[in-house]
């Protein structure tokens, strides 16, 4: 009845097939970029989730798109990505012990 207590909660992670990870090793590009202009490849697994395999992995998406999703939509308000400012925009000062007020 919706108690924690009861589930069996595992040991350790599970262990996936090698063929779940994506081979960086294997990449035409560098895993990261640095400049607007150049492009990151997404490196997909052979199967699992990380593959780009119809009906068995998810939709390639990058973290931009994730974080317009976030802010956006039945999340849209909500406060995980905001910033508190005071009236002119500016950040809190900090106090004498590093603490921000708030």
């Amino acid at each position: 009845m919706g108690l924690t207590a009861s589930k069996n909660i595992p040991a350790s992670a599970p262990i996936y097939p090698k063929e779940y990870i994506p081979n960086y090793d294997d990449a035409k590009a560098p895993h990261y970029v640095m400049f607007k202009h150049e492009e990151g490849r997404i490196v997909f697994a052979k199967s699992g989730p990380a593959s780009d395999k119809e009906g068995e992995g998810l939709p390639p998406t990058t973290i931009p798109e994730l974080l317009k999703k976030a802010g956006t939509g039945i999340n849209k308000g909500k406060p995980a990505l905001l910033v508190e400012r005071d009236e002119n925009g500016n950040y809190p000062e900090i106090e004498e012990k590093g603490n921000i007020p708030g």
